[in-house]
């Protein structure tokens, strides 16, 4: 069972990968066409929003499913001689960007983009730099939101996966970071 767990994680993330770059070209390819075609800027603007907004639901779906056999991998590892490799991870937890939540920001930051676009072709009354200040804000604040949230707690653990939180190992003080169930 073990194994058919991580067999299917790594399904989940190879197809999360698959549809982020489909997505990313046909975003692409909107933006290709909002600069070269003048007439029906609006519906082009309209519909990189609408592809960017699907494909960030589509990162969260994958994500969940991703978590879900993660989750299936530490609850089969207690029950094998393998412990718990999977959830504790030695070092910086501050390095310990993940490159599927930099992807999904980087969908919720096309779509911020695309829908300011949008507002700005419905609404000519507004000027470019007024949209663009806003896109720079709205985009920061997202962000800085969502790469702020971590799915680790930092505790110190013995080699039997029991708690020695403040306790020394030799000389150095140990802190792993282990995953929350």
């Amino acid at each position: 069972l073990l194994k058919k767990a991580w067999e299917i994680r790594n399904f989940e993330i190879d197809l999360f990968w698959k549809r982020t770059a489909y997505f990313s070209a046909i975003v692409g390819a909107f933006l290709v066409a909002y600069f070269k075609i003048e007439a029906d800027r609006y519906l082009i603007t309209l519909l990189g929003c609408i592809s960017s907004f699907v494909w960030f639901l589509s990162n969260l779906g994958s994500k969940f499913w991703q978590n879900n056999w993660e989750k299936h991998i530490d609850l089969l590892e207690k029950e094998t001689q393998s412990g718990d490799i999977y959830q504790v991870i030695l070092g910086d937890r501050s390095k310990a960007f993940s490159v599927s939540k930099l992807s999904m920001s980087f969908s919720v930051v096309a779509f911020i983009a695309w829908f300011c676009l949008y507002c700005f072709e419905i609404s000519p009354i507004l000027t470019l730099e007024w949209w663009l200040k806003l896109s720079v804000l709205l985009i920061s604040v997202g962000t800085i939101a969502y790469l702020c949230r971590t799915n680790f707690k930092e505790i110190a653990v013995d080699d039997n996966n029991k708690k020695i939180s403040g306790k020394r190992v030799g000389n150095k003080k140990i802190k792993y970071l282990k995953r929350k169930i």
